[in-house]
């Protein structure tokens, strides 16, 4: 129930009020789409939980609440932007919204793998949960976050689908920033938690981007 009402004001504000100058778009395949991809994250990550995220405050670093709302915004600018413009009324395919389905569905594959291998490890703010041990096998055998990478994949394809190239520039911004906050907080945890170990697998991966970062 709780991950429903989560979806429900999650697209009142990401999409619907962005589309409210042209509500009818709401049931373009485009945005049919993007709506079935928000469900497909929301439903297989844990649910939000805003007492968790006050009670959490000293290791989570306010992270979850950077996370919704640029994620928010992360999702309105590109569907604000595909609604005002032409393309809004145009259906057809062009090689940028091909790349970018293909692109939201592979981070959405690779977010959800991340959630299944952590297991009860995996939760909405930065905490250590009991029995808690350092995977590193799976997608994690490279990254150290690659549900992050994941969702940050499927926000850049989502402006490829939408052709929404200030709302991707937009949204890739605020998704990045958002991660960079919670890795920070986070790895700041674990590092106080596995000491030596956490170093060691530090310096065998990449944190959230290949070759890159």
């Amino acid at each position: 129930m709780k991950k429903l009402f989560s979806l429900l004001i999650y697209l009142l504000i990401g999409i619907s009020l962005p589309l409210g100058l042209n509500p009818g778009l709401i049931f373009h395949y485009k945005i049919l789409l993007v709506i079935i991809a928000c469900a497909l994250i929301i439903f297989t990550q844990p649910s939000m939980d805003f007492g968790e995220a006050r009670n959490r405050t000293q290791t989570d670093k306010h992270s979850f609440w950077f996370i919704l709302i640029l994620s928010i915004i992360g999702i309105a600018a590109p569907v604000l932007e595909w609604g005002l413009s032409e393309i809004g009324i145009q259906n057809s395919l062009s090689v940028f919204s091909i790349t970018g389905i293909t692109i939201l569905f592979i981070g959405i594959i690779l977010r959800v793998w991340a959630i299944k291998t952590l297991g009860s490890f995996f939760t909405a703010t930065v905490q250590i949960t009991e029995n808690h041990s350092l995977i590193k096998h799976g997608p994690y055998r490279n990254l150290r976050h690659p549900s992050y990478t994941g969702s940050w994949l499927a926000f850049l394809g989502v402006g490829l689908w939408l052709e929404s190239f200030v709302g991707l520039m937009i949204a890739i911004t605020c998704m990045t920033l958002a991660y960079y906050l919670r890795i920070k907080a986070e790895e700041q945890t674990l590092l106080k938690t596995f000491g030596q170990q956490y170093i060691s697998y530090q310096k065998k991966t990449f944190r959230m981007i290949p070759l890159v970062w």
